[in-house]
């Protein structure tokens, strides 16, 4: 008598390759959503390096937005991230200053920019990782941007680039 039809162990197997195969699919997805929300940020830096050199050439200065890295803004949200926040700087704050039109009006992403005079170190972490230890010799800026780009951890993604610098550094790539 001939059989028709699967076996409860060929099944099983089947079901666990399936498993096996969604699994990998919801981590590549949530990968390819964390680069789309990341990918803010090279425009936003590029908008504020912008901004900056204008205001320098008009002011003679560069202008930072807050006196601490984690002073960022838009501010990011104590639960729930990651959610798009509104970039709608109040009038005369360093961003309206500034004159920075994001790409986009809604971030994912807080950001910072902190400046100082020649021969003045940086003063916070990522300041003077970007200046490896140093003290840059005329007029600085250095951009941070921090994303929380999962809501499964607390840990922030951090991108800095400086403006002598094109390309950016990241720190915590999301772990």
């Amino acid at each position: 008598m001939k059989r028709t039809g699967f076996t409860l162990v060929e099944l099983m197997i089947v079901v666990v390759v399936l498993g096996i195969l969604a699994a990998i699919a919801i981590v590549s997805f949530r990968r390819q959503g964390n680069s789309a929300k990341a990918a803010e940020v090279p425009g936003m830096f590029a908008e504020i390096k912008r901004s900056q050199l204008a205001f320098q050439a008009e002011n003679g200065y560069f202008l930072s937005s807050a006196a601490a890295e984690t002073t960022v803004y838009p501010v990011l949200l104590a639960t729930g991230e990651p959610k798009r926040k509104k970039w709608e700087p109040a009038a005369n704050s360093p961003w309206a200053n500034l004159g920075v039109r994001p790409p986009d009006s809604w971030m994912y992403c807080g950001y910072a920019t902190i400046a100082g005079a020649a021969n003045v170190a940086p003063g916070g972490t990522y300041g003077k990782n970007i200046y490896n230890q140093q003290t840059p010799q005329t007029q600085w800026f250095y951009v941070l941007a921090i994303c929380n780009l999962t809501a499964e951890t607390a840990t922030d993604t951090i991108y800095v680039s400086s403006h002598d610098r094109e390309t950016t550094v990241t720190y915590n790539d999301g772990d």
